[in-house]
């Protein structure tokens, strides 16, 4: 098995990267590979010094197919259910990406338990120590602000100023103006 790796890694190493055909001249274009179909294609017609065409040569052997570089089997885990279905042996853990933080820690406690190596995460339970921290840290810091909440609330009410003229704003001024105004046109319809 470690000799079909090391010769995987091999081939990998001498394989190109396969690119579109003119993609260098189209921006529009991305860079996953398609077929050339074109009649006078060069890159179809396998002329030198053209980007390198996808053939079966360059594929890894079937043995070794689909495994990690360890020589697990990566098996994608999304909840409690799974971690008990894994084979410590020939299978290594993979968690989704889309798990939440809580459920996170919970399978990398309950991986580390059964010894089931997880492949997506390099110190697993330093990783899951770090958010534990955070999260105690984010409900002191709530609890932090209820508390101080609570005694604003509590504190005495502080008395309002009075406005004096001097604070009135220049829209204020305006609008009473207008309000005398209008008593006074109401005052001579009478």
């Amino acid at each position: 098995m470690a000799d079909l790796l090391a010769l995987r890694k091999q081939i990998k190493s001498r394989k190109p990267h396969f690119t579109r055909q003119d993609v260098l001249k189209k921006d529009r274009l991305d860079d996953t590979w398609r077929k050339p179909k074109g009649m006078h294609s060069k890159m179809r017609h396998h002329k030198k010094g053209y980007s390198a065409y996808v053939e079966t040569g360059w594929g890894s052997p079937v043995e070794v197919k689909g495994l990690h570089k360890s020589g697990l089997r990566p098996v994608i885990v999304n909840n409690m259910g799974q971690v008990a279905a894994i084979d410590a042996k020939k299978e290594g853990a993979v968690i989704a990406s889309h798990v939440g933080n809580r459920l996170k820690v919970q399978l990398i406690e309950a991986l580390a338990k059964k010894n089931v190596r997880i492949l997506n995460i390099k110190n697993a339970l330093g990783i899951a120590n770090g958010i534990k921290q955070a999260v105690a840290a984010r409900k002191k810091a709530m609890q932090d602000r209820v508390k101080a909440k609570e005694a604003r609330k509590n504190a005495a009410p502080k008395a309002k100023k009075q406005e004096t003229p001097e604070a009135q704003t220049v829209e204020e001024k305006k609008e009473a103006d207008r309000r005398e105004a209008e008593k006074v046109m109401t005052k001579k319809e009478n």
